[in-house]
């Protein structure tokens, strides 16, 4: 049965902001422990009666505690093991620490970076990634030219200035990818979009459309299956990466429609695009394990501020872009915000959602920009 879009998203979403409150790392680099914090906590929560889904139904995440606010696209997490996260900026290039009590400070704003935001575009500083020793933090960013891997040594306190490590990447509005992750073999893996080039995404000899797998001074790690960087290939737009316990990579990956995609990345796959979106039976491409056929609105608070279900009447067209697009936006945000006050989920504290300035709505039928 395929996972809702909304649920998945919305889940990811809500679980990104909590981790960095409710999570400690082990010391031994096993995986983080979710804690909750003490019911006097500001801001946080107890379960009510009734959260808790039935075994076989849709996981309902729930907000521990805010612990930053006002951050500009925050868009790639760094967990530290001392705890707290350093956080990219997407249209800024700052890289920022944001403290378990909610310290924020700025420790990089990295020099040459293209961002795309006032368009409507998807490159700048994306995706972060420390070294499993925490000496290195490893950037995925958008220049000029190309997308691109820059690491810098990292103090505890003070990063170097950044070096790149892998360049070429193609780059365009949309379809960056961008996001990083070390692998249990300590090699990093790199999620790279087709960069609005679909066909670019079959070609194993292209760096776009692909799952990377480096070591970290940038070549290929060995025993990649083409004798390149190349893990995987055949992606669309992937911006999600995790390992999970048994050390197998997870990938989230947009979709041209309404069909997202959940996909277990392994040596070698192909992963269809743009031949296929979602399953197929031709046995040349590896069908995802989960598929997003969405049939509801999913809005995204862009602006990182919040995620939100709307009906599926408060949406205008999708995918807009330009002056006609921001108003569009500006108009469902508004709707969005005036159902959030009138606690239209039937839940309570749903007016303390805020919704940023830079929405994507999406509907079935509509092109994808994702």
């Amino acid at each position: 049965m395929g996972i809702d879009r909304r649920q998945l998203l919305g889940a990811v979403a809500v679980t990104g902001a909590a981790a960095l409150a409710g999570c400690s790392e082990r010391s031994d680099g096993g995986p983080a422990t979710p804690t909750r914090p003490p019911p006097d906590t500001p801001g946080a929560t107890e379960p009510q009666a009734g959260d808790d889904p039935p075994s076989n139904g849709p996981v309902k995440p729930q907000v521990s505690s805010t612990i930053a606010t006002g951050l500009t696209v925050p868009w790639g997490i760094a967990f530290l093991k001392s705890g707290g996260a350093l956080v990219s900026e997407r249209d800024t290039a700052r890289i920022l620490f944001v403290g378990v009590s909610g310290e924020v400070r700025t420790i990089a704003t990295l020099p040459g970076v293209q961002t795309g935001g006032a368009n409507g575009g998807e490159g700048g500083l994306l995706g972060l990634a420390l070294s499993p020793d925490e000496a290195e933090l490893y950037a995925y960013l958008t220049t000029a030219q190309d997308n691109r891997v820059v690491a810098m040594g990292y103090d505890g306190q003070r990063l170097d200035s950044p070096r790149p490590i892998l360049t070429g990447i193609p780059a365009a509005l949309h379809h960056n990818g961008g996001r990083l992750a070390f692998g249990p073999d300590g090699y990093l893996y790199v999620s790279t979009g087709d960069a609005e080039s679909a066909d670019d995404a079959q070609d194993t000899g292209s760096l776009a459309g692909k799952v990377l797998r480096i070591i970290g001074t940038g070549k290929a790690a060995p025993g990649n299956p083409f004798g390149n960087p190349v893990w995987s290939y055949g992606h669309r737009n992937i911006e999600g990466l995790a390992f999970d316990a048994g050390g197998q990579l997870w990938a989230t990956e947009f979709g041209e429609q309404a069909v997202d995609e959940l996909n277990l990345v392994e040596k070698g796959r192909n992963y269809g695009w743009p031949a296929t979106e979602g399953p197929s039976d031709d046995a040349r491409f590896t069908n995802p394990s989960r598929h997003l056929a969405d049939r509801r609105v999913l809005t995204g608070g862009y602006r990182g501020r919040a995620v939100v279900r709307v009906p599926r009447r408060v949406a205008g067209p999708v995918c807009v872009r330009g002056p006609a697009r921001r108003k569009q936006h500006g108009q469902a945000a508004r709707a969005v915000r005036r159902r959030l006050r009138a606690g239209a989920d039937g839940r309570s504290g749903a007016g303390r959602l805020a919704l940023g300035d830079h929405q994507q709505h999406r509907r079935p039928g509509d092109a994808g920009c994702g």
